[in-house]
C-alpha cells in the first residue's frame, strides 16, 4: 500500500513536496518492506543518499597523482603540482622540450629542470664549448700540440718518439754508421757519433782512407809511407838519411 498525503489522501508521496534532492527523480514503490516511505529517489551522477542529498565526494579516491584535488559535482579537477601535468597531474613535464643543451650533447630530463651530457670531447653548462686537450700540456720535450676533436696530437722535437714525445730516439737503432764503425748516442737528442774503423773516415766513415795518399801522407824529404794494418801511417827514411 503506498503511503499517501493530505485531508483526504489525496496526494501520493511524491506529489505532495518532492522528497528527492538536487533534481532527483522521485518514483512511488508498493513494497513497503523494502520502501516504508513508499517512494525511491534515481538520483542524478554525482549525488546518493536515500533522498540524494549527498554529493559523491569524486577525491576521495585519490585521483590525483601529482596535485591538489577539487571535488565538483560528478566529477573533480587536478591541480598540478609544479612540474607536472595532464587530467590526473599523472606527467612530468619534459623540461627538455625548451632545453639550451647545444647539439653535442644529450639532454636529461630532471624534475622542473633538466642537465645536459656532453659527448666526448665537449664541455659547459650547455656543452657548447669544444675541450682544448693541450691546455694539459700532454706532448713532453718541448713538443708542438696540436688540439683535435676529443684527441690531440704531438709534434716531436728532433730526438724524440712516441704519442706523447716522451720516449727518446735511439739514433742507432737505424744503424747510420757504415763499414762496421761503432755507434754511440750522445748526450744531446738527435745526435750521435760514428768511431770508424781502419781506412775510413767521415762523420758516418763512409769515406775510405788512406794515410799515405797525397792528402794524407805525413812523410817528408823523399822518405817512403807505409801503412799498418791500424790504418795509420809510418815513414821510411831513404838510405843515409
Amino acid at each position: 500500500m503506498i503511503t499517501c498525503s493530505g485531508y483526504n489522501c489525496e496526494f501520493l508521496p511524491c506529489e505532495a513536496s518532492n522528497p528527492c534532492e538536487n533534481g532527483a527523480v522521485c518514483v512511488e514503490e508498493l513494497d513497503q518492506d523494502h520502501f516504508p516511505l513508499g517512494f525511491r529517489c534515481h538520483c542524478r551522477r554525482g549525488f546518493t543518499g536515500p533522498r540524494c542529498e549527498i554529493n559523491v565526494d569524486e577525491c576521495s579516491s585519490s585521483p590525483c597523482f601529482h596535485g591538489f584535488c577539487y571535488d565538483v559535482v560528478d566529477g573533480f579537477y587536478c591541480l598540478c603540482n609544479p612540474g607536472y601535468a595532464g587530467l590526473r597531474c599523472e606527467q612530468d613535464i619534459d623540461d627538455c622540450v625548451n632545453s639550451l643543451c647545444s647539439s653535442d650533447s644529450i639532454c636529461r630530463d630532471l624534475h622542473l629542470s633538466y642537465e645536459c651530457v656532453c659527448h666526448s670531447g665537449w664541455e659547459g653548462e650547455f656543452c657548447q664549448r669544444e675541450i682544448d686537450e693541450c691546455l694539459s700540456q700532454p706532448c713532453k720535450n718541448n713538443a708542438t700540440c696540436t688540439d683535435l676533436l676529443n684527441n690531440y696530437k704531438c709534434l716531436c722535437s728532433l730526438g724524440w718518439t712516441g704519442v706523447d714525445c716522451a720516449e727518446d730516439v735511439d739514433e742507432c737503432d737505424s744503424g747510420p754508421c757504415l763499414n762496421g764503425a761503432q755507434c754511440q748516442e750522445s748526450d744531446v737528442p738527435g745526435e750521435f757519433s760514428c768511431t770508424c774503423p781502419p781506412f775510413f773516415s767521415g762523420p758516418l766513415c763512409n769515406h775510405p782512407y788512406d794515410p799515405c795518399d797525397p792528402l794524407h801522407n805525413p812523410c817528408l824529404h823523399n822518405s817512403t809511407c807505409l801503412t799498418r794494418s791500424n790504418g795509420t801511417a809510418s815513414c821510411r827514411c831513404p838510405a843515409g838519411e
